[in-house]
């Protein structure tokens, strides 16, 4: 039976994806020094369920396609409805109105100046306006793959970070995301929190303690 535990399951395969690179090669400390990675974090996800369809309970089959073979009932897809990943079921009896399972987006936050306007892209997915996205009833919901990216570069590099100590700037974040306050009558609630990696490259302040943190967003039924 789908549950939501399915999203929880695809974002611990996305953790030890990344664990398991950063010890082989420095995955994540090379991916996280050199900027944007949310399409890499998009399409390995998508990798990783196709890998791994029985833990996520997503190993049934459909056995006869429009008259063909037999094959997956479910399937994913990158930027489809303009979704990062999107889950979706095959319907038989209906092949024109497929149903959507899950509409994961992934998003970075990163401790610089536009950490805020990347904060409010989460707000926006989770609840989106956009009407191809809106028009979507996934039946286990919206969720975000967050990456909180706290780093300081050494010294004569041009990248300004908003906050000191990465505490001070991390507080901030989860306020502005999961407080009390909400956003308009809404409210985000973290139900997954991935490994806090300790990022090191050369271009990084090696005493600054740079990290990087997957959480797994969703929004309050």
């Amino acid at each position: 039976m789908l549950e939501m535990g399915t999203l929880e399951t695809l974002a611990q395969l996305v953790d030890d994806r990344l664990a398991a690179g950063e010890a082989e090669r420095g995955l994540v400390s090379r991916l996280v020094a050199g900027g944007a990675f949310e399409a890499w974090l998009s399409f390995e996800a998508r990798l990783l369920a196709e890998e791994n369809r029985e833990s996520l309970q997503l190993e049934g089959r459909l056995a006869r396609w429009r008259g063909g073979d037999a094959i997956s009932r479910y399937y994913f897809a990158n930027e489809y409805h303009k979704v990062d990943l999107f889950i979706g079921e095959l319907n038989s009896s209906e092949p024109h109105a497929d149903i959507c399972i899950a509409a994961i987006e992934f998003k970075l936050i990163h401790n610089n100046k536009n950490w805020k306007k990347q904060a409010d892209g989460v707000w926006v997915d989770l609840f989106p306006s956009r009407e191809v996205k809106a028009a979507l009833r996934p039946k286990l919901g919206r969720a975000a793959l967050v990456g909180f990216v706290a780093k300081r570069h050494r010294e004569g590099v041009n990248y300004p970070v908003v906050r000191s100590t990465f505490g001070d700037w991390e507080t901030e974040v989860r306020e502005y995301l999961l407080g009390d306050d909400g956003w308009d009558g809404r409210y985000i609630d973290r139900v997954w929190s991935g490994r806090r990696f300790p990022v090191t490259d050369d271009w990084l302040d090696k005493s600054a303690s740079s990290f990087f943190q997957l959480h797994l967003l969703i929004p309050r039924a």
